[in-house]
């Protein structure tokens, strides 16, 4: 009887190119269309996981109080606001120590600047205390 070659993908993945009856060769090529439009009949209304883009809020984790991450989001906000407030040397001064990476010590930042340590302290005090005032009206 005559075969037909085909290539047939094994389980594992590899692929070997077989000679078979065409009966056999037929009801093989029959069962991978079927597998096709399966699977093209259960995903081609759904949308992969995979696919989709996980940056931003689209998915929520369940486990987050949602409630405590509005609060700090007007937290941030509400800092930021009052944060813009102070004057620009009030701003870098803080931006320096607290918040930049890694922050500058007061030595550091008084050595890059020419001026005293003390002063430095002295400002960064009146700005944070400037801050909180400022916030506490907000």
């Amino acid at each position: 009887m005559e075969q037909v070659k085909i290539a047939y993908q094994f389980a594992d993945g590899h692929v070997e190119e077989l000679e078979v009856e065409p009966e056999i060769a037929n009801a093989i090529k029959e069962m991978e269309s079927d597998e096709y439009r399966n699977n093209r009949r259960e995903t081609r209304r759904h949308e992969s996981m995979s696919a989709m883009d996980f940056e931003g809020e689209l998915f929520i984790d369940p486990r987050t109080d949602l409630e405590l991450s509005a609060i700090q989001r007007m937290d941030q906000e509400r800092f930021g606001r009052a944060f813009r407030m102070l004057s620009t040397q009030q701003q870098e001064l803080l931006y320096a120590l607290y918040f930049k990476s890694p922050p500058f010590s007061q030595a550091e930042y008084a050595a890059k600047h020419g001026i005293r340590e003390t002063s430095v302290k002295q400002s960064a005090w009146r700005s944070r205390c400037l801050l909180k005032k400022i916030l506490e009206e907000l």
